[in-house]
């Protein structure tokens, strides 16, 4: 077989994957996006083939899918600016290793072992999706399962499995339409084990669907789109914090709480105490509680802080606890402790702590944090919303806006709690517990408005158990895998490609 073409192959499934992942209206593709990988693993006699060919079409989907991170890089790192960009280049080539490690076992395993094509990929990908997003935890984006964010009937299960879940099932139903595409594999099982699935899925969030939920409280959501440029000019710090108070103002009759996106408050950490004294007295006159962000100074150190505020006071706080590497600190100190990202560092919180007020309970995962399930689900615990603080200023206009939304769909159906959002210049709204999209503000717009926050009240199994219950799901399909052997009428000629 020609390598271009097998190349060619990966690439397509890197690209389908891609629209996928990036475009939500295109999420269906993601149910056709890895037959050209199939197709690639078939026609390869060679493992190591199989290895290179999905790397290759591995690393196009990283570098695609995540372009929008080297925006704050190239715009604000200074003299570090290239070695940035080359090391994030870097980054994404690593994270495209895992899909060579996919084809390659993957191809190892239907030529020399009788596994079922159709429970062995879904299972191996998804462990080998795990494995990346544990020993990668900076970056646990590209899961497959992001991609069913637009389809709330379809994504009920990762309050079950996690996001790992939903992959699993995309992963399914890609490998059943293959086997059934093939004409010499056996299709009557693949076709019953297809239609089992989506049925099984698509019953299940029906059902979850019909849920009644309950009013929880009333929301006002400030979005202020200040560049980011603008953002630190303390030119117009004035007109920075009009931009959010002018809307409270508007908003503190009809609402129970306002809430500003992280560092919200224009109040430099290295300003004086006077400087935050005259941030108190213009926020006094705002007489519903506040839900803001600011960089905070404590012993020495800076923290990216939420802060509950009433009429200035403070009420209640959180430290940002999971930072962005580069963004916010530098990592191995010891050997880049020489690299100036041109960002202002932070220490990170040392514990999770949650707000309460006049019967209300939240917690406010906090940008980034939103990307760590395992952190999210210990926020979510004895709480009744979540509330993230972002500013995705950084990324402008890009599919970063879309893609994080996507992350936080996902997150609310986890844990079963509705997740407000309040970004700088977007995407801002809220997603109920069920993972559907109740408001999303306009991108790049100054915008405003109160929303009724409701939700079902009930906890998620991934909430008690975290990803505990989808390792069962993992062994009963390698085991049934090795019982049943490949669903063929006849074996591939592995020689046959050889000669070729």
């Amino acid at each position: 077989m020609n390598r271009l073409a097998l190349f060619a192959a990966a690439l397509g499934t890197g690209l389908l994957l891609f629209l996928a992942m990036a475009f939500p209206n295109l999420g269906f593709l993601s149910f056709v996006a890895f037959l050209p990988l199939f197709w690639m693993l078939e026609n390869t006699p060679d493992p190591r083939l199989s290895f290179f060919g999905g790397w290759f079409g591995g690393s196009v989907f990283f570098v695609l899918l995540l372009y929008w991170l080297a925006i704050p890089v190239w715009d604000f790192g200074g003299a570090y600016r290239h070695l940035g960009i080359f090391g994030l280049l870097i980054l994404f080539i690593i994270m495209g290793l895992f899909w060579g490690l996919f084809s390659y076992l993957a191809n190892l395993g239907l030529r020399t072992i009788p596994v079922s094509f159709i429970l062995f990929t879904p299972a191996l990908w998804t462990i080998i999706e795990f494995i990346r997003i544990k020993l990668i935890s900076p970056l646990p984006l590209g899961v497959v399962g992001y991609s069913l964010a637009p389809y709330p009937s379809l994504i009920q299960s990762a309050g079950i499995f996690g996001v790992l879940g939903i992959s699993f099932f995309v992963l399914l139903i890609n490998a059943c339409l293959w086997v059934i595409f093939r004409g010499d594999m056996v299709r009557y099982p693949a076709i019953i084990i297809l239609i089992v699935a989506l049925a099984g899925n698509l019953g299940y969030g029906y059902l979850n669907l019909q849920k009644e939920q309950e009013k929880i409280m009333e929301v006002g959501l400030v979005q202020p789109n200040i560049s980011q440029e603008e953002k630190w000019d303390y030119q117009r710090r004035e007109a920075n914090l009009e931009a959010h108070l002018g809307p409270s103002r508007a908003l503190e009759e009809d609402v129970d709480l306002v809430v500003w996106p992280e560092t919200s408050i224009p109040a430099t950490p290295i300003g004086s105490q006077a400087e935050w004294g005259v941030m108190q007295d213009r926020l006094y006159f705002l007489e519903v509680p506040l839900l803001a962000g600011i960089l905070s100074p404590q012993n020495a150190r800076v923290h990216n802080t939420s802060l509950l505020l009433l009429q200035g006071e403070i009420r209640g706080y959180y430290h940002k606890k999971w930072l962005v590497p580069f963004g916010e600190y530098i990592p191995l100190q010891g050997l880049l402790g020489w690299v100036d990202t041109g960002f202002f560092p932070t220490t990170p919180g040392e514990e999770i702590k949650t707000f309460e007020y006049e019967g209300w309970s939240w917690a406010t995962p906090i940008c980034y944090e939103i990307l760590n399930p395992g952190l999210i689900r210990r926020m979510s615990s004895n709480t009744d919303i979540l509330f993230n603080q972002s500013n995705e200023a950084w990324f402008k206009d890009s599919i970063g806006l879309p893609i994080l939304w996507s992350v936080g769909i996902l997150r609310a159906v986890e844990v079963r709690r509705p997740l407000v959002k309040a970004a700088n210049t977007g995407y801002s709204g809220w997603v109920d517990d069920l993972g559907r999209t109740r408001v999303l503000f306009p991108a790049l717009e100054h915008y405003y408005d109160s929303m009724t926050i409701e939700a079902t009240g009930e906890d998620s199994v991934y909430l008690r158990f975290g990803d505990f219950p989808i390792w069962p799901l993992f062994i009963l399909s390698f085991v049934l895998s090795f019982l049943l052997g490949p669903m063929r009428k006849k074996k591939i000629d592995f020689k046959k490609y050889a000669e070729r």
